[in-house]
């Protein structure tokens, strides 16, 4: 499974693909969401931050989706979920899973278990 990792913060970046690698997914990272957009063809999940930067997360996972809407989205984020919905309850069914920093990557990888299952990947 390929998995594409959008964060403004390196250390954010470094961190989960160090993590994701150990667990043998395929990786790459980015901190540019246009530069994301391009490579979305090749990948089956985008792990995004909510905040990147100046762009707002929701309207690139808006985006992302309608460029390529079976990609499987987990979006990360200091923020609470629940903050994040109270603006766009429609947002959440985007998203496969949200996950609040600092991240559990036993629960990330459980995510990623469902994904791989449900995209049929072995």
């Amino acid at each position: 499974m390929k998995i594409l990792i959008l964060d403004d913060d390196m250390a954010t970046l470094t961190a989960v693909k160090a993590n994701l690698e150990q667990l043998e997914y395929e990786c790459k990272t980015t901190t540019n969401d246009k530069l994301a957009l391009t490579l979305l063809p090749e990948f089956d999940v985008l792990i995004t931050d909510y905040q990147l930067g100046s762009v707002n997360g929701r309207q690139v996972v808006k985006n992302f989706k309608s460029i390529k809407p079976e990609i499987e989205i987990i979006m990360i984020s200091g923020y609470s979920i629940d903050s994040i919905l109270e603006k766009d309850s429609e947002f959440r069914e985007l998203l496969f899973a949200f996950h609040p920093k600092p991240i559990s990557y036993m629960n990330l990888s459980e995510d990623l278990e469902k994904i791989k299952r449900k995209l049929n990947l072995n």
